[in-house]
Order: C-alpha cells, then structure tokens, then sequence
C-alpha cells in the first residue's frame, strides 16, 4: 500500500461511511452477503451498459482513476455492477468540475479490499437495493461519505458549509433501464416519510376540517370553543354586500347561522353572517 494510501485511509476514519442499517444487512446472514457480493463484483457488463463512451472510459483507464482489471488485452474490459454504480457517480462528479485528481480518492473509497472498511461499500450499495435512500456525499475537502437517509437528516456532527450530495437510487435506477430491468422509483425516502407523517398522522380528522374553516378565505374571523374536552364549537363569520331584496335569502340560508345588520341614517351599512359548526 502507497504511502498516499495510508494517509487517505487513516484521514477517513472519521468520515468514510455512515450506514446504521448495515447491521440490518449483516443480520440476514453470510449467504445473503455472498449473494450480494455476487451481484456486485462479477464482471459481466459491457461498456455500452455504462453511462460514459469509449473515449472516456479509456481515459479514466489511463489515468487510474478506473481500476486496473483486464487480463485479456484484446477486446473491450468488463465491468462489475458496483463498477457500473462508480462510473455512474463519476459521471455526476463530472458536472460539477471534479478532477481527476480528485476522484483517486474516491476509487480507494470505493473499491477498498482491506480493513475495517472492506465491506462498507457493498453495504451502502445493499442498503440501497432493498429500497432504502443512500446519499453518497462529498466535502469541501473531497472526502466521499455514504449516508443512509435519516443519517444524512439527522447527523449534526458535521457542520459543513457547502457539499456535493448525489441521490445513489437515481444512479442505481439509471442502470436498471441500461441494463434491462425495472426500475425502482419508490425507495423509502425519510424527509417524504417525515413530511407525510406531520400532514396525514399528527393530525385528527376534527383538526384538519378546523384547519379547513381556518384557511378559509371567505371568513373574517374565527372563534373556537371546546366542549366538554372534545368537541368543538367554531363560530366563522364573513362580511356580506347585500341589497334590500337579498336580505330575505340570506336568512333563508343555511340552518345554523346568525345575522347582524348595522344600520346608519336609515340605511344598511354591514350585514354579517356567523356560521356555526360543531365538529
């Protein structure tokens, strides 16, 4: 191992993956592990199922930033799955300007084989395949990290003024329809969870048709009373223009209301109408 190896391993530990539902994956046993590995490292892709062309695909080969594998020379390389995923990722490195200098970093990360961190990138990858969102994120000192979504949410270790987050499901669903198979855009997503829980689960039926009445443009005002701890009485009023002959309809309308009429120098000035509710 290089030198500039060592100090890249040993500059990460802090900040290479955060991934706490690996253990969810490591639970499942050795043989869906080795089915994993399978899936990800068995050279059988052509680089027509990558997301670069033939030019950059070489030039990345020349430049080491793609990892030296061919053992034939003749004929075009394979690639792994995982290979697949990390051409995708460079791809979208690419748009905002990162190096090739920069990406080294990134393939030691990526395809790292000793250590504590042998495995976490095909945990990460795992994760994601089961329908769980993963941030591959990067910083303003190029450091890659994996996050599974409510650690990328809630981690506040890591105060970071700017970085690169790229959504690995979207990578991953690139490759599913170059390579033939379904797509999966309904990944568990916690900031929707979260979202939906506060919209749909915080709130009882009876809040969200007060919220309604609340909302509501046509009300000037809105009283709310509670009754015996659980029911509530709502009074919504609304300012009417009305002529004389319209009067006679309005009382007409509707069963639970109240109707004042302000009155100066024998004419009206303000009809308002209260509706009542009870929810």
């Amino acid at each position: 191992m290089s030198k500039d190896t060592d100090n890249f391993i040993s500059n990460e530990k802090d900040a290479l993956i955060t991934v706490k539902n690996g253990q969810a994956i490591a639970s499942m046993g050795s043989r869906y592990l080795t089915e994993l590995d399978k899936r990800l490292n068995v050279r059988k892709f052509r680089v027509a199922d990558t997301s670069l062309s033939y030019r950059q695909i070489n030039h990345l080969d020349q430049t080491d930033v793609l990892e030296k594998s061919r053992t034939d020379t003749k004929g075009w390389r394979k690639f792994s799955y995982k290979e697949l995923v990390y051409l995708g990722v460079i791809k979208e490195l690419r748009k905002y300007g990162v190096k090739d200098e920069q990406l080294l970093n990134f393939r030691r990360l990526f395809f790292y084989k000793r250590g504590q961190y042998a495995h976490l990138t095909n945990l990460a990858l795992g994760i994601t395949l089961m329908g769980l969102k993963m941030h591959l994120v990067f910083d303003g000192e190029n450091r890659p990290t994996f996050y599974d979504d409510p650690a990328f949410h809630l981690d506040k270790s890591k105060k970071r003024k700017s970085f690169i987050s790229i959504n690995i499901n979207e990578v991953l669903g690139e490759i599913s329809e170059r390579i033939g198979e379904n797509r999966n855009s309904d990944y568990i997503d916690f900031s929707s969870m979260l979202i939906d829980a506060i919209g749909k689960k915080l709130l009882t039926d009876k809040e969200k048709k007060l919220m309604e009445i609340i909302r509501s443009a046509d009300y000037r005002k809105v009283e709310i009373m509670k009754h015996d701890g659980e029911k509530y009485v709502i009074k919504a009023g609304r300012i009417r223009d009305l002529n004389d002959s319209e009067i006679l309809s309005l009382v007409k309308e509707g069963s639970h209301h109240d109707i004042m009429i302000k009155t100066r120098d024998n004419k009206i000035q303000v009809i308002e109408k209260t509706d009542s509710f009870k929810i």
